[in-house]
């Protein structure tokens, strides 16, 4: 069983599925795989020229473009409802700190619409904090799984 996401207000290429769920079944130790994000900006936006070229240039990968098998979901768990924003990039890092297998394949498998909503866009100090909170998050745990292996608390 595999699970994936889609954001009402993106898009999907018509073989995204089909191109990640045979991966999976290709290489049945990677446990899930992301891709490249392509954004495009909604007509209206209103925001800084320059942000928006960043974002526009940006290599983005993100949790929009995830195919995993359900029992990675059963290992990490679900989002951390203590974020209001950034509970992928959270999700990932924990992933991550588990040692779960993925693949970032090559292709551009998600069409992302940059409008004036979104998060990252709206609330950028709120965005940059959530970050923070996770790498914090990130090095305690690492501190704690080296602790473990080298017998102390």
């Amino acid at each position: 069983m595999f699970i994936a996401f889609l954001d009402a207000d993106d898009i999907w290429p018509a073989k995204k599925l089909q191109i990640q769920v045979d991966y999976l079944r290709e290489h049945p130790t990677v446990m899930y795989t992301i891709s490249k994000i392509n954004n495009f900006p909604e007509p209206g936006l209103n925001i800084n020229p320059q942000l928006l070229q960043s974002i526009l240039k940006s290599d983005q990968i993100g949790m929009a473009t995830i195919v995993a098998r359900k029992t990675v979901f059963d290992q990490v768990g679900g989002f951390n409802p203590s974020y209001q924003v950034g509970e992928d990039f959270e999700w990932f890092t924990r992933a991550k700190d588990a040692g779960i297998p993925m693949v970032i394949l090559p292709d551009v498998l998600l069409h992302r619409r940059i409008h004036n909503s979104n998060t990252s866009i709206s609330q950028p100090q709120v965005s940059k904090t959530a970050r923070l909170r996770t790498i914090k998050a990130s090095i305690d745990r690492q501190r704690e799984k080296k602790a473990e292996k080298n017998g102390t608390e």
